[in-house]
């Protein structure tokens, strides 16, 4: 179960940088574009080892869920704050 709640959140942390870094570029900011960018290529490279050790099923099924949660976050926030 805990590899549930890692990759779910992972993905989630993912998904919302993801998101938010395309309503940055698409209202040209500079600033907000190059930290979403910069965060999610850290994060992204800590994820991909993470997974490359992980067997279990449930982390699959978290890596999914925390995907849609995080695109759905993401679009609240960026509109929240744009």
């Amino acid at each position: 179960m805990k590899d549930f709640f890692v990759m779910f959140f992972s993905q989630l942390c993912s998904y919302l940088l993801i998101t938010i870094n395309m309503r940055a570029i698409a209202h040209s900011n500079y600033a907000w574009t190059a930290g979403s960018d910069l965060t999610f290529a850290g994060f992204n490279y800590w994820l991909i080892k993470r997974i490359a050790k992980s067997e279990s099923t449930l982390a699959w099924i978290g890596y999914t869920l925390g995907g849609v949660t995080g695109s759905m976050l993401g679009i609240f926030l960026s509109k929240s704050l744009g």
